[in-house]
């Protein structure tokens, strides 16, 4: 180390601008401050973003088993989309289309407007596609072909097509019940809905 630029501890001490020992507890004690409010800032930043990524998953926790009650109904679970969709991640998004299946298939019968509510819904869940489990792109593909009758004669393959794609980067990771449902859909798609889709045949 250079003599000129290094620090006499000496020197410090007895020079009179340095206030002798009484200095060097600052000159440290400021030093040590600024790394703890550093380290504290640092702390105080990685717990509050694992508290909210906690929250966050017990929000979308919660909003999961809303959709998953038996008391709920086609529209109990659309108005919930409409009231909170802001909220929803992928797997909310995935559960609201399944059970909106699931009930018109207990029901035997949509909304009346369907249709129409259901694209929305479609639409932001092919945004977060990317994020969607084998699981859960596996229970949407079963949703598709549960509404097949309702959605017959609409172009599916905006919907479809990204999902599909999805499920061929990802098919490593599906489960035998995984594969099953989303083949079962595909010919489902096929037979009673006419749909194409250009895709399958990768599966």
């Amino acid at each position: 180390m250079d003599s000129e630029s290094s620090l006499n501890i000496d020197e410090f001490l007895d020079d009179k601008d340095t206030e002798g020992g009484e200095n060097v507890m600052r000159y440290f004690t400021d030093a040590m401050t600024t790394v703890d409010k550093h380290d504290a800032k640092e702390t105080f930043d990685k717990r509050y973003d694992d508290e909210r990524f906690h929250e966050n998953m017990k929000n979308q926790k919660i909003l999961n088993q809303r959709m998953t009650s038996d008391r709920v109904t086609i529209d109990s679970i659309l108005r919930l989309y409409r009231e909170r969709g802001n909220e929803f991640d992928a797997v909310n998004l995935a559960t609201c289309f399944h059970r909106v299946a699931k009930c018109y298939v207990r029901n035997k019968k949509g909304s009346g407007r369907l249709t129409e509510d259901l694209y929305p819904l479609m639409s932001n869940i092919i945004r977060k596609a990317t994020e969607l489990e084998p699981r859960n792109m596996a229970g949407v593909m079963w949703a598709v072909s549960k509404l097949i009758y309702e959605l017959k004669g609409k172009d599916l393959s905006f919907f479809v097509n990204p999902i599909l794609n999805e499920i061929f980067r990802k098919v490593h990771a599906f489960n035998p019940q995984n594969l099953s449902n989303t083949m079962y859909a595909i010919a489902v798609m096929a037979d009673k809905g006419g749909h194409s889709l250009g895709n399958e045949e990768r599966i």
